[in-house]
């Protein structure tokens, strides 16, 4: 699942215990673009529950390629140009266009932007919202640092 010139970056990595009692442990992929990551769901006694990882890999400047991989199976593959404005599924609460703006002004890709986009509102229309929070965290690697940042402002 990782690319020739791609790693963990174990130095960077984050843990979070959820409510639930159960934790969820994010590592950054170095050499593949900013919010790639392998995330890990271990339940309450560290049993490993599930893994989840989101690559993002530039084919240019204004499009790469967003591939999601759960448990190991391939569940997303797509090629993302950068928009300029998203028209995809809107979550109640989330402001897309808000989260964009942080995001590239951040310096992070308008394609990989696009990419998170699509990716997770996917998984908000057919949640009714659900997954919203779960898919940005995990595509950021954990609700922290910049993304974090731009997700809680644009979360209206």
């Amino acid at each position: 699942m990782l690319g020739e010139s791609e790693s963990y970056d174990l130095a960077h990595s984050r843990i979070v215990e959820r409510r639930d009692g159960s934790y969820l442990v994010s590592v950054p992929i170095t050499g593949a673009e900013y919010g790639s990551s392998m995330s890990v769901l271990l339940d309450s006694k560290l049993n490993p529950v599930s893994t989840i990882q989101i690559s993002l890999r530039e084919i240019d400047e204004s499009s790469g390629t967003v591939e999601m991989f759960v448990d190991g199976d391939q569940t997303f593959s797509q090629v993302v140009t950068a928009p300029e404005e998203s028209n995809g599924p809107q979550a109640r609460g989330m402001n897309w266009g808000d989260l964009n703006r942080c995001l590239s002004a951040a310096g992070i890709s308008s394609w990989a932007i696009a990419g998170l986009s699509v990716l997770c509102g996917a998984a908000c229309a057919a949640t009714a919202g659900a997954a919203c929070l779960g898919c940005i965290a995990v595509a950021g690697g954990i609700a922290g640092g910049t993304v974090g940042g731009c997700v809680a402002s644009a979360w209206h």
